[in-house]
């Protein structure tokens, strides 16, 4: 084997150790940049909260507005006839006695007329019969001529007093009918409404069984809150839900309400004294249906059924599971 060969033969072997080495040199700086750094997991802190002994109740809520306790349908009594003034309008506030509306007395008052002129004549025939020593059973013929003309006179002047319209109590008008000067009123047809707004309460629509008569209630307007009692429910169990109405009196004087404002009324339908109680959030529904909680116990993390009682916004009554003190999970 001659020199040339030979040098090729040792720079061959040279350049592929070299190579080599490069390429192993490449491949583990890759391997080594691809490893994750390690991080140790997040531990999530228990919340927990024990049971204790309490008061729940449960409660319902229902809109209402407000509606005077007393309010009077006005009318025209026994005759009607047309009407010729209508002095209110809705939302006026009207005193005891204030004259409403008028009917045209224009045919009463020459009736009156007409009688006073019987009436007359009837006392001249009385007293020409006295002067002429009529008998006694004639002068008193002409007297009950006398008292049948009084008696139609009475009647006639009652008639122009029932075409004049007064208020019966003092309030606020609060409807008014579809009515026109000259237009024929009959008598006993409804032509406004007062209320009296000295008097308030609560008016609720709709059939409301579990608002109990006598039930206490809060009755919340904007910001304030007062004290009530449910006094009427008129619903009935096979009845349409919409002909229902619940009445809820003020037990505290409001302010600042009026007939038509809008309320809540938040009605408690039970209450529990001295019950235990835990949060609705430690609650969990299990597969098979019943509901348990995660109990912290001796450093460990029990399961425990439990049997639910009445709710009472974020707090719960257990009836079964639970004694007061045991350290409940919430999350």
């Amino acid at each position: 084997m001659n020199m040339l060969f030979k040098y090729s033969i040792i720079m061959g072997t040279c350049v592929a150790a070299a190579v080599s080495l490069m390429g192993c040199s490449s491949i583990k700086n890759e391997n080594t940049t691809a490893i994750p750094t390690l991080v140790s997991p997040v531990t999530e802190k228990l919340r927990t909260e024990p049971a204790k002994k309490g008061s729940v109740e449960r409660t319902t809520y229902k809109a209402g507005y407000i509606v005077p306790i007393k309010k009077v349908d006005m009318c025209f009594k026994f005759k009607g006839g047309y009407l010729s003034k209508l002095n209110v309008k809705s939302g006026d506030v009207v005193k005891k006695g204030q004259v409403l509306a008028e009917l045209d007395t224009t045919d009463k008052k020459n009736a009156i007329k007409e009688e006073e002129i019987r009436l007359k004549q009837a006392q001249l025939v009385y007293e020409n019969a006295e002067q002429s020593g009529a008998s006694e059973a004639q002068k008193q013929i002409y007297q009950l001529n006398i008292d049948a003309e009084k008696l139609k006179m009475k009647q006639l002047q009652d008639d122009l007093k029932s075409a004049v319209l007064t208020a019966d109590i003092s309030g606020k008008v609060i409807n008014v009918a579809d009515v026109k000067i000259s237009q024929f009123i009959s008598g006993y047809q409804s032509l406004l409404t007062i209320a009296d707004t000295e008097g308030i309460q609560i008016q609720c629509d709709g059939n409301l069984p579990d608002f109990t008569i006598g039930s206490k209630a809060v009755i919340k307007a904007g910001s304030a809150s007062y004290k009530g009692e449910v006094v009427t429910n008129t619903y009935e169990p096979n009845g349409s839900s919409q002909n229902g109405r619940v009445v809820v009196k003020f037990l505290e004087e409001p302010k600042n309400l009026v007939i038509g404002d809008g309320v809540t009324v938040i009605c408690t339908i039970e209450k529990k004294d001295n019950v235990v109680v835990i949060p609705y959030k430690a609650v969990r529904a299990g597969e098979d249906g019943h509901s348990y909680v995660k109990i912290y116990e001796s450093e460990d993390i029990v399961e425990r059924y439990i049997e639910k009682g009445i709710q009472d916004g974020d707090n719960i009554e257990i009836t079964t599971g639970i004694s007061e003190g045991e350290i409940v999970i919430l999350n």
